[in-house]
């Protein structure tokens, strides 16, 4: 019989030759207040010894689209403040807004090995959240890096749901912005059911502060 020390001995050898790379955690799709990948599911694995660096991109186009649905839908587009609104006093003048940031993705992006898209909320001064209000966000890759009344409804995908009296957010969809290479990308904030379709008297808000995209890129 093998004397312990030589077991122990054994152990240590095979744990040292190990080469077995560690595989990246992957994005689960919902929005985050924390660190913790959400996005879009990264199946790649990355080594730890990689150089890299990361690179910070602002938005080409922010502002809001704002539409009177009672007022034969009639849309305006605004550029002070990425929001998420909601307004009544009147039978006829119910406001929905919504928060629109376009970033160009660059060619380089292809070869990212992570990204991820922060920003904080703020609720209105004036108007506080009701209870349970939530946010969501959502993608689209149909942009062109301007704001316009057709952003209030292009096709998106929900990519998070966040409330509006939180603060920062991390939301990563690596594969997304790989796709979007070199071209814009878009992303929406508006109110999540049921208070998307709400009708009745009164009014919420919530602001979306420092929206950016942060790539990890290998570094050059």
């Amino acid at each position: 019989m093998r004397s312990r020390p030589y077991l122990a001995l054994s152990l240590l050898l095979a744990a040292c030759t190990s080469d077995t790379p560690e595989p990246r955690p992957a994005d689960t799709g919902t929005a985050d207040a924390g660190p913790p990948d959400t996005g879009t599911a990264d199946t790649g694995a990355v080594d730890a010894a990689v150089c890299t660096r990361i690179e910070t991109l602002e938005p080409a186009a922010a502002g809001s689209v704002a539409e009177l649905p009672e007022q034969e839908g009639m849309r305006s587009v605004s550029v002070i403040g990425v929001a998420s609104t909601y307004f009544k006093t009147t039978d006829d003048d119910r406001e929905l807004r919504r928060g629109i940031v376009e970033i160009v993705v660059p060619a380089d992006a292809a070869d990212a090995l992570g990204a991820t898209l922060r920003f904080r909320t703020s609720v209105d001064s004036v108007q506080p959240a009701p209870p349970n209000e939530a946010h969501a966000v959502l993608a689209y890759r149909e942009a062109d890096g301007a704001l316009t009344i057709e952003d209030f409804d292009r096709e998106a995908e929900e990519i998070g749901v966040v409330s509006p009296d939180a603060d920062d957010y991390a939301i990563a969809l690596l594969a997304r912005v790989r796709a979007s290479a070199g071209a814009p990308l878009g992303f929406r904030f508006q109110l999540a059911p049921p208070h998307d379709t709400a009708t009745e008297v009164g009014a919420r808000a919530a602001v979306f502060l420092e929206v950016r995209l942060d790539l990890e890129l290998p570094c050059e």
